[in-house]
C-alpha cells in the first residue's frame, strides 16, 4: 500500500516539474500565436464608424477587389511588381542548380567561384546595400556605362529614376540569389552515392545528362521541397525594396506596400487600415494554399521519390 501511495506522489511531482517547463512556452503560443492571428482574422470583418463602433460585413474584401480591378493606386503597381520579381526568381531557380552543379564537379577555380558567390551573404545586409549603392550611383562606372550606351547627356540616377530602378533593384536580387541554395544543392549532390555517378561516366553520359537525368531525380525530394516553398512565397517577392528605394520610383512590391500602410496610420487609432490589410492577407493565404496544393499535385504527377 506505502509503495502505491509512493508511485502516485512521484507522478504528481513529475507532472508538476512538467508543467512548470512548458507553463511559459504554452501561454506564449496561445497568446502571440492563437490570439494574434485570431484576432487578426476577425479584424478582416468589420470596420469602424465616426463613433468607433464596429460595423461587421465584407466591405474591406469589397475594397480591395474595387481597387484591384478599377481604380489606379499603388495597390496594382506593388501586385504588378511583385510578380515580375516572382518570374525572376522562378527563372533563376534551375540557374541556382545549374551553377552549383558546376562547383559540386570542381570547375577549374571552383573554389574561388563559391567563396565569391558566398561572400555577399556573410556580410550585413546594410553594407552590401550601400556598396551596392554607391557601385550604381551617379558617380560610379555602371551609371556612366548605360549613360554611353543610350547616348544620354548626363549619368542617371538608377536607383531614384523609374526608368531603371526597378531594373537595378532585380539586379541587386540576382547578385545575392545563389548563396542559400549553393549549400542546399550542395549537400544534396553531396549525398549521392559515388558509385551512381561513376556508373553514368562508364556508359559515356555527359555532364548535361547526369544532371537532367541521374541527378535531378535522385535529389528530387529536396527539389520538390524548395520548389513548394518558391510557390508558397509568391506575394512575398520583394527584394530588397525597402534598403534601395524605400519603394518609390515604382519599385513598391505588395510586401513593401503591406508595410507603408502600416507605418503610415501606426498614430491613428481611427484607421481601418488594420482592418483592411487584414482582409487583404485571408485573400492573399487562401491563393497561395490554393498554388501550393496545385504546384504540390503537378509534382507528384511528374516524378516518384526515389530511396538510396
Amino acid at each position: 500500500m506505502s509503495t502505491m501511495l509512493q508511485a502516485k506522489k512521484v507522478n504528481w511531482s513529475r507532472i508538476i516539474f512538467v508543467l512548470c517547463f512548458i507553463l511559459v512556452p504554452t501561454i506564449n503560443f496561445l497568446v502571440f500565436y492563437v490570439y494574434v492571428n485570431f484576432d487578426g482574422i476577425l479584424m478582416a470583418f468589420y470596420r469602424y464608424d465616426v463613433n468607433y463602433n464596429k460595423i461587421w460585413g465584407l466591405d474591406n474584401f469589397t475594397m480591395f477587389f474595387d481597387e484591384l480591378f478599377h481604380q489606379s493606386n499603388g495597390i496594382q503597381l506593388a501586385f504588378l511588381n511583385t510578380f515580375k520579381t516572382f518570374l525572376i526568381v522562378l527563372l533563376i531557380f534551375p540557374w541556382g542548380i545549374v551553377v552549383s552543379y558546376f562547383l559540386y564537379k570542381k570547375i577549374p577555380l571552383y573554389k574561388t567561384f563559391r567563396v565569391l558567390f558566398f561572400l555577399p551573404s556573410i556580410i550585413n545586409g546594410i553594407i552590401t546595400v550601400i556598396v551596392y549603392k554607391n557601385f550604381v550611383s551617379v558617380e560610379g562606372p555602371i551609371a556612366m556605362m548605360v549613360q554611353n550606351m543610350l547616348g544620354l547627356p548626363e549619368p542617371p540616377d538608377l536607383l531614384g529614376d523609374p526608368r531603371f530602378a526597378n531594373t537595378f533593384v532585380w539586379i541587386h536580387m540576382l547578385w545575392l540569389s545563389f548563396p542559400g541554395d549553393m549549400i542546399i544543392w550542395g549537400g544534396a549532390f553531396a549525398r549521392i552515392p559515388d558509385g551512381v555517378i561513376e556508373s553514368g561516366r562508364i556508359d559515356g553520359a555527359s555532364w548535361i545528362t547526369e544532371l537532367v537525368k541521374i541527378i535531378l531525380p535522385m535529389i528530387w525530394p529536396t527539389f520538390a521541397l524548395k520548389a513548394i516553398m518558391l510557390i508558397s512565397s509568391v506575394f512575398g517577392a520583394s527584394g530588397a525594396v525597402f534598403l534601395l528605394t524605400n519603394g518609390d520610383y515604382g519599385t513598391i512590391t505588395f510586401s513593401a506596400w503591406q508595410y507603408i500602410q502600416i507605418r503610415n496610420n501606426a498614430n491613428n487609432p481611427n484607421s481601418v487600415v488594420y482592418n483592411y490589410v487584414s482582409a487583404i492577407g485571408i485573400i492573399v493565404t487562401l491563393v497561395s494554399m490554393v498554388l501550393v496544393l496545385l504546384g504540390k499535385w503537378a509534382e507528384n504527377r511528374l516524378f516518384k521519390d526515389v530511396d538510396y
